[in-house]
């Protein structure tokens, strides 16, 4: 048998073992009926304790892929779906297709596991409809036949201490936090790991760019506090302030939306009426630097409203709409490539997972009518 079992993975010696005997049955190295190599034999041949040996047959054996004969030893099942298909769950709060930023993200998590041979599901919590819970439903997938679900991947910036207890009650598999930036990346447990967009520099960047392309004195900050402790937006304030004052440009204000919307039209108005209520208090600035896309749309708008056109010009962050308008310089974040990224991590399972991974964004400066 071919063993590959290191120290320094997060998955335990034993789940290493099973995997590494499954995989030997797999390439066919031991047919349907034959005999495995003695407990001690492996015990031998992988560098472990025949009690580890022992616990990674037995789980074998649970699982149906092999059986025990008293006093014959160990051997593989004669059934034709002894081997599992490769599957990976995504746990969000709403279906991912309604929401463009998940979509993203589910988008790129979907076509990586597709590559790699491996199947996908979705667990939408909460689930009124349904009495399981995330964990009885991962727990019946491992209990079937028919799958083997090695990752979770968490599109949602909800029930993170949920989740966190969950990654806990199944620590041979690895869970990634997607995206969504939090108290909750922080002592993270040995199988959990994020793959986050690197808020502060993208918005520190921007900020540079705008410093050199437009030659501002002054710039106000549109922003809005988010729920459950993203800190995604503060991440974007944060880089924005940093890279301003090294400009020496004054931040003369940042404007905070209180309102509370459910729709991204909503987004838009409370923009449009929050900066326009700042121009007819007499407020002014050379630059508007907004959190996102749809502020800076909403911002744009009463820009125009109130005849400033011209004089006063903003930036966004994410470059989720194409619908936009986009005459003003935005941010890309690689939503698509954090599902791809956290994949591969979830492949390479004796490899230690690395904690937080945060992607750079791409700076977007087309005007409109540009290709």
């Amino acid at each position: 048998m071919k063993f590959s079992i290191s120290e320094h993975s997060d998955k335990a010696i034993y789940i290493q073992l099973k995997y590494a005997i499954k995989e030997n049955i797999i390439n066919g190295k031991y047919p349907p009926l034959s005999k495995l190599p003695t407990i001690s034999e492996i015990a031998s041949a992988s560098g472990v304790s025949m009690r580890t040996v022992y616990i990674a047959l037995q789980e074998l054996i649970d699982e149906g892929i092999c059986f025990r004969r008293p006093k014959k030893g160990t051997f593989v099942s004669d059934i034709p779906n002894v081997l599992k298909s490769q599957l990976c769950g995504v746990i969000t709060n709403i279906s991912p297709i309604a929401n463009p930023l998940r979509t993203l993200l589910y988008c790129g998590i979907v076509e990586s596991a597709a590559v790699n041979n491996i199947s996908t599901f979705t667990i939408n919590i909460p689930d009124s409809e349904k009495k399981e819970t995330p964990a009885d439903i991962i727990r019946r997938f491992d209990n079937g036949n028919e799958f083997d679900m090695n990752g979770i991947f968490m599109i949602t910036q909800f029930y993170n201490n949920e989740i966190r207890k969950i990654a806990e009650q199944f620590p041979e598999k690895r869970f990634f936090y997607l995206n969504y930036q939090g108290e909750w990346l922080k002592n993270l447990p040995a199988n959990m790991a994020a793959v986050v967009n690197d808020d502060f520099a993208g918005a520190y960047n921007l900020a540079k760019y705008i410093s050199a392309e437009y030659k501002i004195k002054n710039a106000v900050i549109l922003t809005i506090p988010l729920p459950n402790g993203d800190l995604t937006y503060f991440e974007r304030v944060d880089g924005m302030r940093k890279a301003l004052a090294e400009e020496n440009i004054e931040l003369i204000s940042e404007i905070v939306i209180n309102s509370k919307f459910s729709h991204f039209n909503g987004q838009l108005n409370a923009a449009f009426e929050t900066v326009k209520q700042f121009f007819d208090r007499g407020g002014r600035t050379d630059f508007i630097l907004c959190v996102n896309d749809l502020f800076a749309q909403g911002a744009k708008n009463a820009v125009e409203e109130c005849g400033l056109k011209g004089k006063i010009h903003v930036s966004g962050y994410d470059c989720l709409f194409n619908q936009l308008n986009h005459d003003f310089p935005t941010v890309r974040v690689a939503y698509t490539e954090m599902g791809r990224i956290a994949l591969q991590q979830m492949l390479s399972d004796t490899s230690p997972m690395q904690t937080v991974t945060k992607l750079v964004p791409e700076i977007i400066t087309l005007q409109k009518g540009e290709k």
